[in-house]
């Protein structure tokens, strides 16, 4: 039996109602209607009181003068009458403040830029004083330092070998135990510039020290300045101090070569006694005898043979000192000369390292 299925569905669907034209366009209408009456603003419901009047010009320029002027008029009238009725706020208490026991001491003052030793505050006078006095009287230590080389040190530095002839001959003349002549003139000289030397230093690095500005961010050139003059400063004052050791070895290596040169040596000695003795019941009556006796003694011992090495080592250590002396006067006077080039030079950076005027605090280092 064949089975015939319908075409359409057993159960029918429900028909889907459009509008006509005319609805649509009556929808259309009512919506945009109401749009319309929520954007549109509402209109402003009319005083029950008539409009007042224009003002006259009276009033008018009264009106203008109020609002020009600090204080209008009827404005102190109107602050009472709001703290009568009370709608005007209470002014806020201020806050109490209690002074600290430190906050009677001035605030410390700041250092200024350096201009001279009277109006700085940093750099004391008695520094700045010196400092000046050495830069000013520069070339004067130079020349007077040059005049001792040339007066203590007659034999140049290619002339050790003059030297030591001269020296040889001072030996046979005052003996060999003798103390060498140009030498003992040649030392303190040559101390008493080196010494000099080393405080005209240490016054400028104190006179540097003094005029380093407060750390801070940039503008650090002038800085860099005053540190790199002061590493030079202590470089060349220990190097100058270093020769001053040369003179007590000196001494001691001296001393040393001349006692095993093996001379003749003279030694005396005395002695001295006394004896008393008294005596009583004898036919002068009481007595009493005192004797003293005094013994000298001198030895004279004829010594060795001396060595013409040992006294090859004796002059050997006089021509060590002249020509290290003479090298430090050497080296003080180019390293003196080279400092107060240096000070000169860099002054404007060591007295004021951050600079002059406005923008002086401003830099990129």
């Amino acid at each position: 039996r064949r089975t015939v299925w319908p075409s359409r569905p057993i159960f029918p669907t429900p028909a889907i109602k459009r509008p006509s034209l005319t609805q649509q366009q009556t929808t259309t209408t009512v919506d945009a209607t109401a749009a319309d009456h929520r954007t549109r603003p509402r209109p402003r419901p009319r005083p029950s009181n008539p409009p007042p009047s224009a003002p006259s010009a009276e009033e008018t320029n009264t009106a203008a003068v109020a609002r020009r002027s600090d204080a209008p008029p009827g404005g102190e009238k109107n602050k009472e009458e709001k703290k009568t009725k009370g709608l005007e706020p209470a002014p806020l208490p201020l806050p109490k403040t209690t002074t600290h026991a430190l906050s009677a001491t001035p605030p410390r003052k700041t250092a200024g830029r350096y201009k001279n030793a009277q109006d700085d505050e940093i750099v004391p006078t008695k520094t700045s004083k010196e400092a000046e006095e050495i830069l000013t009287n520069g070339m004067a230590t130079v020349t007077k330092i040059e005049k001792a080389i040339a007066e203590h040190f007659p034999f140049g530095a290619g002339e050790l070998s003059k030297a030591e002839a001269s020296f040889r001959s001072d030996l046979e003349t005052n003996g060999l135990d003798a103390a060498n002549a140009l030498l003992s003139t040649s030392i303190p000289a040559a101390r008493d510039l080196i010494s000099l030397g080393i405080y005209h230093i240490q016054v400028m690095e104190r006179f540097i020290s003094l005029n380093v500005p407060q750390m801070e961010d940039g503008n650090n050139f002038g800085v860099t300045v005053q540190m790199t003059v002061a590493k030079f400063l202590q470089e060349t004052r220990e190097s100058w101090a270093k020769k001053l050791d040369a003179i007590p070895a000196y001494y001691s290596s001296r001393a040393d070569a001349v006692e095993k040169l093996g001379l003749a040596k003279t030694s005396s000695s005395q002695s001295k006694t006394e004896s008393k003795s008294d005596s009583s019941g004898g036919k002068d009556g009481d007595a009493s005898v005192t004797e003293t006796k005094v013994v000298k003694e001198e030895k004279v011992s004829n010594g060795s043979k001396m060595g013409v090495y040992r006294l090859g080592h004796l002059l050997a250590l006089d021509v060590q000192l002249y020509g290290e002396l003479q090298s430090a006067l050497l080296m003080l006077l180019d390293g003196y000369a080279t400092v107060i080039d240096n000070m000169e030079k860099n002054k404007e950076k060591i007295t004021s390292p951050k600079g002059t005027g406005p923008s002086a605090s401003m830099g990129m280092y």
